[in-house]
């Protein structure tokens, strides 16, 4: 499973998932200020099959019927790295069972899942 970070989530949030998940951020892109709209395009054009964000609005901004993608919504009261170390174990199942036993299908895109 192909997972991109948000650019404001920390980016050593991306060492604290299993190894068999391929976790990228936005900066790891080079895609740091891009906007909502050119960030998921080039989401799509580089494949990426789950969108990870804290950004409580995108979820009201976004148009489902385009994502190519899923998208989590942390939905965390704080970016900080030592507050959303506390969720980073059950995410990180989550994704396993998904990636292992589900994998994220066609049919699963543009679905926004609120995490916490």
């Amino acid at each position: 499973m192909k997972i991109l970070l948000d650019e404001q989530l920390p980016v050593k949030l991306k060492y604290r998932f299993d190894p068999s998940l391929l976790v990228l951020t936005v900066r790891d892109m080079n895609w740091l200020g891009m906007k909502d709209q050119e960030l998921f395009l080039k989401s799509k054009n580089e494949k990426f099959d789950l969108f990870v964000t804290n950004d409580q609005n995108l979820k009201y901004q976004v148009n489902k019927k385009n994502l190519a993608f899923s998208l989590i919504d942390l939905d965390y009261p704080s970016n900080r790295y030592e507050d959303l170390i506390s969720i980073v174990p059950a995410l990180n199942n989550a994704l396993i069972i998904l990636s292992k036993n589900n994998p994220l299908s066609q049919a699963a895109k543009g679905v926004i899942f609120c995490f916490y």
